[in-house]
């Protein structure tokens, strides 16, 4: 399946558990996690949308964004960190949040990333290239402001601000 198949409200489906496929070492996967059941949702892609093997958008596409977008190493830096998330959306078997904003804060600035599995639509109302859920960096600065997602950037000039 491809990603944007996730974001339909059937998402990555309520699948059994079952016995893994001939040849897989079941108990090798799971390395240290806990021994669980074998589930086709904790193998291959979908393993992602579960917090105690993946650990949802934010762990995937959130820290790969803000490695891109701040420097390898920078991103450990920050100060302080906000999140507030739910699963509102998607009728699935995955324990991570399918909406979710963070606000990290690092010396001199705060970046602020959402994701959306509902909704295209991303912190500058733009879809986009998107086809699938939105996930998105914004940065806000004096002079502009910079929208990272993975069809591209976009630079939005600040309003000019007159002394009252």
């Amino acid at each position: 399946m491809l990603d944007h198949e996730y974001s339909k409200p059937e998402g990555i489906g309520n699948p059994p558990d079952s016995e893994p496929p001939a040849g897989l070492n079941w108990g090798f996967w799971l390395g240290p996690a806990p021994k669980v059941p074998f589930n086709k949702n904790r193998f291959g892609g979908t393993f992602r949308f579960l917090f105690e093997d993946g650990g949802g958008k934010v762990a995937d596409w959130g820290a790969t964004s803000l490695i891109l977008s701040i420097g390898p190493g920078k991103w450990r830096v920050r100060q302080g960190v906000t999140s507030s998330r739910g699963k509102y959306y998607l009728k699935d078997n995955r324990n991570t949040p399918d909406t979710q904003e963070v606000i990290y804060e690092y010396p001199g600035f705060l970046l602020h990333y959402l994701t959306l599995q509902h909704n295209t639509y991303g912190h500058n109302g733009n879809p986009g290239a998107k086809p699938s859920g939105s996930y998105d960096i914004l940065f806000h600065g004096s002079l502009a402001a910079l929208f990272i997602d993975p069809a591209g950037y976009e630079v939005i000039p600040q309003a000019e601000m007159h002394a009252r």
